[in-house]
């Protein structure tokens, strides 16, 4: 079955997600792993991958569990650099998750995947993150906070620590707000459709992911953040973190 995920991609990659791509762009752009070899984790098609910046690599691993997404995001790589799929569940909270790898003068980039899956505990979690990526250069860009109908203030540009998401919740603002702030609104191909309004000076519901508090122990060199309008309703606010 073709995963809804491709169908929104398809829908949305040349759209409402170009910003999210272009901030992805950037982001993988400040970091200059100096390993040869890099293991990809969970990039479903690689819909928001620059493939010119991974021709500095010898060989990518790409491990994802889908087989559509690997059969994708393959073909894509296909011609970029030496490359190899792997089929293998994401058990994040497992500290054997790279066992079997060869890690020698590898970097690890987790796309988007972090906080996606499903883990045991968060200390489980973290302690998994801290045994497989302890001594390695790494990076990682993943949803740090969610909820409908709010757009986030957020710090601009790379900055030295992860923020606390108390400081990111207390300037967030609703769609209708920002809407109404917004000296020339523009209009879209695809605008954010309301389809209920955030009670005034209620504060929005927001759904914590876990991927920042497993990794911000492991003292993250930069810290980045941007929105991803994922579709015209829903508006994540996406954490990059790289360690070198």
């Amino acid at each position: 079955m073709f995963d809804r995920y491709h169908l929104r991609a398809w829908k949305f990659r040349n759209t409402l997600w170009q910003s999210h791509v272009r901030s992805v762009t950037g982001f993988l752009q400040s970091w200059n792993p100096l390993a040869k070899k890099l293991i990809l984790v969970g990039p479903s098609g690689g819909y928001s991958l620059p493939v010119e910046w991974f021709r500095r690599f010898q060989m990518i691993t790409i491990v994802e569990p889908g087989f559509i997404a690997r059969r994708i995001v393959t073909r894509k790589f296909r011609g970029v650099t030496r490359v190899r799929s792997v089929r293998r569940a994401l058990q994040f909270d497992h500290p054997g998750f790279f066992s079997d790898f060869d890690l020698t003068d590898t970097a690890v980039l987790f796309t988007n995947v972090l906080g996606q899956v499903k883990v045991s505990s968060a200390e489980a979690f973290a302690h998994a993150m801290r045994e497989t990526l302890t001594g390695l250069e790494w990076a990682s860009y993943h949803d740090r906070l969610s909820a409908d109908h709010v757009r986030w203030k957020y710090p601009e540009g790379a900055v030295g620590r992860v923020y606390a998401t108390s400081e990111l919740v207390k300037n967030s603002i609703s769609e209708e707000e920002a809407q109404a702030q917004s000296p020339k609104p523009q209009k879209r191909r695809n605008p954010i459709r309301l389809t209920r309004k955030r009670e005034a000076n209620k504060p929005p519901e927001v759904q914590e992911h876990l991927a920042s508090d497993a990794l911000a122990p492991l003292g993250p060199k930069r810290v980045m953040y941007w929105e991803w309008q994922i579709a015209p309703d829903q508006v994540h606010l996406i954490e990059g973190m790289i360690h070198e």
